[in-house]
């Protein structure tokens, strides 16, 4: 009975002074009128119980965290923004890529109709105008059929005349009478397969001499048209414009690039026949149930009983420049 009298002494004297309680971690959490304070109440009671001093040191401390936050964030934004689709210079300036080529693009087309003070811009009869100090000069989309208006820019290193009018003839006297000009654009090409039992070097020259060049492939397209044409003739080879050298480097006749056209006979080229003899020609074959496919061959065919009357070449004609 006494212990309970003790015990019911020691409550009422804690209630008068105020409930406290211990929380899972044991820390004392004081609570007034039975209620525990919210978040925000506690943190206006701490600031409440500090003195002006430790409020200006938590004041700055928070401060100081808030802007590494800001900085960090700042930073996190800076890298998403340039990691995807931009690179940092040596500056430490975030550029987007897309940016740069415009800018490039832009900057090149700048270059290309600006002209230094005092120097004539000339209007050529297809509408566009250029300083007459241009270097590099792009004709393409415009109804241009001739360049001998182009005797007026001197300083031309490039042009391009893609999609536009001039013709084959236009095309090889300009480039003819200014080879230091590099003429940038395609070529309507036609192409007549001549059965002729002939070396691959006779070939070449009797195709120059018909006003073309052996047949040359930039693309798998070309190569297409050329079988097609090949398809309903006896034929089983066929010349074309490439040849190799002793280090096993492809060319084509023309100068062009060489653009390897794939589609060879499998295992060719071999550069080696079985006899020994040197193979540094391409020829489109047809013996097998694979088809026409290329293969690189000796420069003579003609001695062969399976070559003879089944022997042609292709003579490709620039008619026309411009997109086909």
């Amino acid at each position: 009975v006494v212990l309970i009298l003790l015990i019911a002494i020691v409550i009422i004297l804690i209630r008068r002074n105020g409930n406290h309680s211990a929380d899972a971690s044991g820390q004392i959490v004081y609570e007034e009128n039975s209620r525990r304070p919210s978040g925000a109440d506690s943190a206006s009671k701490g600031e409440s119980s500090m003195n002006p001093s430790e409020k200006q040191a938590e004041n700055g401390s928070n401060g100081a965290s808030g802007e590494n936050a800001s900085g960090e964030e700042a930073s996190a934004s800076k890298a998403n923004a340039s990691g995807s689709d931009g690179s940092a210079d040596p500056s430490g300036t975030s550029t987007s890529a897309a940016g740069e080529s415009s800018a490039a693009s832009d900057e090149s087309a700048a270059a290309q109709q600006e002209s230094s003070p005092g120097v004539p811009v000339i209007e050529l009869s297809c509408g566009a105008s250029f300083p007459q100090d241009i270097q590099i000069m792009v004709l393409s989309g415009y109804a241009i059929s001739s360049l001998e208006e182009l005797e007026q820019f001197p300083n031309l290193i490039q042009v391009d005349v893609r999609d536009t009018l001039v013709s084959s003839e236009a095309f090889a006297a300009y480039k003819a009478a200014h080879p230091q000009v590099e003429l940038i654009g395609y070529s309507h090409s036609e192409y007549t397969v001549v059965e002729q039992d002939v070396t691959w070097d006779q070939a070449k020259a009797l195709a120059e001499q018909a006003g073309g060049h052996l047949a040359t492939l930039s693309d798998a397209s070309e190569l297409d048209l050329i079988i097609a044409q090949c398809q309903n003739m006896d034929l089983h080879y066929v010349w074309l414009g490439g040849y190799s050298d002793e280090n096993r480097n492809w060319y084509w006749v023309t100068g062009e690039p060489w653009q390897d056209p794939g589609r060879w006979y499998p295992g060719e080229p071999t550069y080696i026949d079985e006899d020994g003899a040197t193979e540094n020609r391409l020829c489109l074959w047809n013996i097998n149930e694979k088809g026409w496919t290329l293969n690189d061959q000796r420069n003579d065919l003609t001695g062969f009983n399976i070559v003879q009357g089944h022997l042609a070449y292709v003579i490709e004609r620039e008619t026309q420049s411009g997109i086909r």
